[in-house]
């Protein structure tokens, strides 16, 4: 009786040990996958200045010729 009982814990411990595996393995998946994302980030925002800083200079040529427009 007493084996069959330690037989059961030691299947319970085994199956909580297993889910806590698994457990740490989708949080690690999920830690990869949230750095990846976060080292594209400063990229993504690179890039978005790069628009933006080339929209303004078109503005701005747009405002000069405009201008440019009105002085005649």
């Amino acid at each position: 009786m007493k084996d069959e009982s330690t037989n059961k814990e030691n299947t319970e411990l085994a199956e909580k040990l297993d889910y806590l595996n698994q457990i740490t393995k989708d949080a690690k998946e999920y830690y990869q996958k949230l750095l990846h994302s976060n080292n594209e980030v400063p990229y993504i925002l690179g890039q978005l200045n790069k628009e933006v800083n080339q929209l303004n200079s078109q503005v701005a040529q747009y405002e000069r010729n405009v201008s440019d427009l009105n002085d005649k």
